[in-house]
């Protein structure tokens, strides 16, 4: 009988993960933008009718039901309007489609905040985002040499190049845990357990040093403060912060020199971190003293990319590529992001399902010394959903209500307890 109970509810789950997964599909395929796909022109031209569609229906349920945009939300748009308006100003042709696409994404979250439907997204986002890991690792281990080449890369497979996989693989981790705590109210679990055993395993193959390092992070602070409350100091802001400092120190005095040991031995990184201290640093500091207020915006060419960072990618540290792309006006408002979502996470820090999205976040910020996060498309949902953290946590909470009210409404009352009820009037 249990055996039978439990394979009906695991049935249950299944179709309710299923029907999720395939109502956010678009959604989902829009914020996370898998590079394999995204190489070819049907894909791009079907993902930019989406980006309209879903642009112009949530602007017009938003009018519909006389909802406010969240703080963050505007900051967004600040921020991408300023960007698209700079990008225009030098030229650049899909600056446009840029503008509407960073801001869909994050008003996806949005949506999904004033709908109050966060347990089914994150539940479909789990589906969605453990499939594109699974999948991924499989054609590592079949094309250990890489599935295709996208210059200036070899070596890509289903989540793009070694150094891009970060961005799906860590929010992919983040909707296991929360999908895993909704479901079971505690974060491990055998879903979120293969999501992470696949996420490094898939580290471990490809070895993306930076990703590994992050990776490594994210494990020692699930350790240390999954079962415990995180003292105030360990916040998005000192994390930020410190990420910032370290960028400087490599810089100015060539700390990476002391630790050698670690960086050539262990994450088999040269001193130069792939040529970004002697090339791309260098030539991105440039382009920034050449317009430190308002920056080039997003260059959509390949010799531009060139000319700004020195190399077809970008700056390769998330702070300069900030400063390069918006300059100092952009990085104000940049900085604006993460002081509010810092507060909202630190406010609700004694919950579980704050500190793992706060770990996840601190961990991306570590990859932004050497990589970049705000121009992955990734980034920006995950501080809209720290944002309103205080939605996510109260997940578990609302749907107990939800049932204490459904056994309300079933209830049969008693013979000897009618008359203690006012539901009935006594002759």
């Amino acid at each position: 009988m249990m055996s039978k109970r439990l394979l009906t509810r695991a049935v249950i789950n299944g179709i309710t993960s299923l029907r999720n997964f395939i109502y956010y599909l678009i959604p989902l395929l829009i914020i996370s933008q898998s590079p394999f796909f995204w190489r070819f022109q049907i894909y791009r031209s079907f993902i930019k009718y989406c980006t309209i569609g879903l642009l112009g229906l949530y602007l017009y349920q938003i009018y519909k039901n006389k909802k406010n945009l969240s703080f963050l939300m505007w900051l967004i748009i600040l921020y991408n309007l300023f960007v698209t308006i700079v990008s225009k100003s030098r030229g650049y042709e899909e600056s446009l489609f840029v503008f509407m696409l960073g801001v869909l994404t994050c008003l996806i979250i949005e949506m999904v905040i004033i709908k109050n439907d966060e347990r089914n997204f994150v539940n479909g986002a789990r589906v969605f985002f453990s499939l594109l890991i699974y999948i991924n690792l499989v054609l590592i281990i079949i094309y250990p040499e890489g599935l295709y080449y996208e210059d200036p890369y070899y070596n890509n497979w289903l989540l793009g190049y070694k150094n891009f996989q970060s961005c799906i693989i860590f929010p992919g981790m983040l909707f296991a845990f929360l999908d895993s705590y909704y479901s079971h109210k505690r974060i491990i679990s055998t879903n979120s357990l293969f999501v992470i055993l696949a996420s490094g395993v898939t580290f471990a193959i490809i070895w993306p040093a930076s990703s590994v390092a992050a990776f490594f992070i994210f494990i020692l602070g699930l350790i240390f403060f999954s079962r415990k409350q995180m003292p105030p100091f360990i916040n998005l802001w000192n994390v930020f912060l410190i990420s910032a400092i370290f960028f400087i120190m490599i810089i100015v005095f060539n700390i990476q020199e002391h630790f050698a040991w670690l960086i050539e031995d262990v994450l088999k990184r040269d001193l130069s971190f792939t040529g970004r201290t002697n090339i791309i640093w260098n030539s991105s500091i440039k382009s920034f003293l050449s317009s430190p207020f308002i920056g080039f915006g997003n260059p959509d060419s390949k010799y531009a990319r060139l000319i700004i960072f020195g190399i077809n990618a970008h700056a390769h540290n998330d702070i300069l590529d900030v400063l390069v792309r918006s300059g100092i006006v952009g990085l104000c408002i940049y900085i604006g992001m993460i002081l509010c979502v810092n507060k909202r996470l630190l406010n609700y820090r004694h919950f579980i399902v704050a500190r793992v999205m706060l770990i996840t976040i601190a961990s991306v910020f570590v990859l932004g010394i050497v990589g970049v996060n705000h121009s992955r498309p990734t980034f920006f949902p995950m501080l809209m959903m720290a944002y309103h953290i205080e939605n996510f946590c109260s997940v578990p909470y609302r749907e107990m209500i939800v049932k204490q009210e459904k056994q309300k409404k079933s209830r049969i009352f008693p013979v000897s307890n009618i008359k203690k009820t006012n539901l009935f009037i006594q002759p």
